[in-house]
């Protein structure tokens, strides 16, 4: 029976020592900056201990040296031990009293190990001046009183040590369960994102299709021309579709494209002017946000109207942390068209789940235009 479980408990500490090591070397840029705060924090609680504790204080490289030396260890035994037990067996789990009384037991370990490696150091000659012990012995003791001293000395090292490793389990658990709770926020404001974005495409299709129909009899070689832009557009929109967010610089081609099939179409009805900032081209906006406000601006602008009318692009730089998007078209002599302004509706949706607060959104209809504005921050 023993033959049996030896291997065994060897296969499982095998296998846990693996994970750890996994867990180990995966970390986030967060949780490097995080850890390198709380070296700081410690490294300067340390030094002041030893500005405390050490008469000697001649020797400037030593007491850098061991506060140094100790926060490094510490962290290292919060990295590697504490941090990938708290991973494997205790962060997004169930919590009954047996869990959380084996993680104190691993913390009583950890910080025996590192209490002894911090011990040890007392017995290296270069550190014989730093050894800033809780309890010394003093005047002439005896052996009992001395061992009693000792005793207490390693007692509240060892008391210590737990505490602060304890202290970093519940900062690290805490920490860990707010970043996730943003992540999962961040996913699911994507996951609407996308969602709203998928009901836009059978009435971008809807429309393009029309097009593709009122030139079929007119002119071949057009409507030849118009079916390519639109596969072509496709190719993109399909692309594209797969994310929540695209640059400007990607919106601007997908847009490009669809005026160039309403061109086609419209003729002499449509004109477009486009003024883009070319340092802007990086920012993002939920997908075909600007395909849509144009879609918008042909169809209830341009297309329901009898006379030639306009769309006018812009985007700028407004300050040091914020942008703006603009579109600006016609609006005359109107035919009336049937319409469920989903589309606005939806844009607007999405800018807001994914700049919040941030994003302002500023519309105006006059006798003679439809004017939209974006104030967006940079990302």
């Amino acid at each position: 029976m023993n033959d049996q479980s030896t291997p065994a408990t060897s296969r499982l500490l095998k296998d846990y020592i693996s994970q750890s090591l996994i867990v180990s070397r995966s970390s986030s840029r967060a949780y490097k900056i995080t850890s390198l705060v709380v070296a700081i924090t410690i490294f300067a609680l340390n030094w002041f201990i030893m500005q405390v504790t050490i008469v000697d204080q001649s020797d400037l490289s030593i007491l850098m040296a061991r506060p140094l030396l100790d926060t490094t260890i510490f962290l290292f035994f919060c990295h590697f031990f504490v941090r990938s037990y708290l991973k494997i067996n205790f962060i997004n789990r169930h919590l009954p009293l047996q869990r959380i009384s084996n993680l104190l037991l691993f913390l009583s370990i950890i910080a025996l190990m590192n209490f002894l490696v911090s011990f040890g150091l007392n017995e290296i000659s270069y550190f014989s001046s730093v050894d800033y012990r809780i309890i010394n012995s003093v005047g002439d003791q005896s052996t009992t009183s001395a061992s009693y001293s000792n005793a207490v000395s390693w007692s509240l090292g060892i008391a210590l040590k737990l505490a602060s490793f304890v202290v970093w389990s519940i900062f690290y658990i805490f920490w860990h369960s707010h970043r996730s709770k943003k992540l999962l926020q961040k996913r699911m404001q994507q996951a609407q994102i996308q969602q709203l974005t998928n009901q836009l495409s059978p009435h971008f299709l809807f429309n393009t299709l029309n097009s593709i129909r009122a030139l079929i009899y007119e002119n071949k070689d057009k409507a030849a021309e118009t079916v390519t832009q639109l596969s072509e557009l496709f190719r993109t929109h399909l692309q594209a579709h797969l994310h929540a967010h695209a640059t400007l610089e990607e919106e601007l081609l997908v847009s490009q494209r669809y005026l160039a099939i309403e061109q086609v179409r419209l003729e002499e009805r449509l004109k477009v002017k486009i003024q883009i900032d070319k340092e802007l081209y990086h920012q993002q906006l939920p997908t075909l946000t600007l395909l849509t406000l144009i879609e918008n601006a042909t169809k209830h602008g341009i297309s329901s109207n009898v006379e030639p009318g306009y769309i006018n692009i812009t985007a700028r730089k407004i300050d040091k942390r914020n942008w703006s998007l603009t579109v600006v078209n016609s609006v005359g002599i109107k035919i009336e068209t049937d319409g469920t302004k989903t589309g606005l509706t939806n844009v607007i949706s999405r800018l807001h789940l994914m700049f919040g607060n941030s994003v302002m959104i500023k519309q105006l209809l006059s006798e003679t235009e439809f004017f939209i504005r974006l104030r967006l921050p940079y990302v």
